[in-house]
């Protein structure tokens, strides 16, 4: 697949900001597929990850015995083109201050590896690993350092396991006796809070553990009959989940705050530092106050700019989200329906920076069949990334 570079333009309303390119810097790579990002704050560098096919193979034996399964190489792009390899078939699960977390599965004897590396400047240096004995298990590298293995699949799990961030295995939690679905983790302030949906019942619960033993600090019910989540996150005291076309806002007592219908076709929903929640519909931004559940403002972002091409067969994603001091910024386009990978983006991306009133201050045109289109925020501005290019911008 060719790649074309960013050509920027730009639609200037009265009110806007135009920021400044300062500086375009060219990312070096071989004829890779880019499959995803991330900043590496450590080395201050921006990471590309790359994953190739190299050939299939029939499983010769054990639970998975004839089926065929794709041989993959994959491994880490530096910005200067430096390529470090994992090796075959290793998957990338998540980069964490510094260290990456990798996993290898094993079809022949149903078991996954899973390995723990230190990433300094050019190399990566082992720090642990483990192997499980279950081959269909998630794998979660929070922002605290923990890692956490759950056993739950295609919609059951009984068991999860939570490690230190050297792969010490801390604490085993079963939330009820009758198994559970639809867990969702995430980290709040200095502790570990999983959401646990009853299987085949209607109880629900919260639990908190802590963030450095693992220890489970307490345990609370919540009203949510039959509630299937599919995002968690921790605002202020309270935690912020969705699911089933309702964003809910959940006290640390368990009770229920607020409630708030609202379809979220691609679950695309963030926050930021002051308070706010932003829910994108496939049509309009909603900026939610998450304190009350109140809708400050709505914005259509086919306002913002032309979307003529969005249609039956196309879909209005968002590709990248970042926090301003007084703003937000997102990277918006064009994916085909029911998809959510970088590659099926199309070329009427935009990056928008909208001020937390709902005014749009800046429009660029992206365009590019880039796999990745990435935000990240500078000193000065801000600057926008594809899998060829990074381009400084001075507001």
């Amino acid at each position: 697949m060719a790649f074309a570079t960013f050509f920027i333009t730009t639609h200037l309303i009265l009110g806007q900001i135009q920021p400044k390119l300062e500086d375009t810097q060219s990312l070096s790579r071989e004829n890779d597929k880019i499959i995803g990002a991330f900043v590496d704050e450590a080395n201050d560098d921006f990471v590309r990850l790359f994953e190739n096919d190299i050939g299939s193979k029939q499983i010769e034996k054990g639970h998975y015995k004839g089926v065929r399964v794709f041989d993959k190489s994959s491994g880490l792009i530096l910005s200067n083109g430096t390529r470090i390899p994992f090796e075959n078939n290793e998957k990338f699960i998540q980069y964490n201050n510094g260290r990456i977390l990798i996993s290898k599965d094993d079809y022949e004897n149903y078991q996954k590896e899973i390995k723990l590396y230190s990433f300094r400047g050019n190399s990566l240096s082992e720090i642990s690993s483990m192997v499980s004995p279950l081959l269909e298990i998630s794998v979660s590298f929070l922002k605290n350092g923990m890692i956490v293995l759950s056993d739950e699949n295609e919609g059951f799990g009984k068991n999860v396991k939570i490690f230190s961030n050297n792969l010490t295995e801390l604490n085993e939690y079963q939330p009820f006796d009758t198994g559970f679905e639809r867990s969702k983790l995430t980290v709040k302030d200095d502790q570990l809070v999983g959401f646990f949906n009853q299987f085949n019942g209607e109880n629900t619960k919260l639990t908190w553990f802590d963030g450095l033993s693992g220890d489970l600090v307490k345990e609370v019910n919540v009203d949510l009959k039959n509630f299937r989540c599919t995002q968690i996150h921790a605002l202020g005291n309270d935690i912020i989940l969705y699911g089933t076309r309702t964003l809910v806002s959940v006290g640390p007592s368990g009770i229920v705050n607020w409630t708030k219908e609202i379809l979220l076709p691609n679950f695309e929903l963030f926050h930021n530092n002051q308070d706010l929640i932003f829910a994108f519909d496939g049509d309009k931004i909603h900026c939610i106050k998450a304190q009350s559940g109140a809708v400050i403002w709505a914005k259509s972002i086919t306002n913002f700019g032309n979307y003529g091409i969005v249609g039956r067969d196309k879909t209005l994603r968002i590709f990248s989200f970042e926090n301003f001091d007084n703003s937000i910024g997102i990277v918006a386009g064009i994916s085909k329906k029911g998809t959510v990978n970088y590659s099926d983006q199309k070329s009427s991306s935009r990056f928008y920076q909208i001020d937390l009133a709902g005014e749009l201050q800046t429009v660029i045109d992206l365009k590019t069949e880039s796999q990745i289109v990435h935000i990240q925020k500078s000193d000065s501005g801000f600057k926008l990334i594809d899998d060829n290019e990074i381009k400084l911008y001075e507001n």
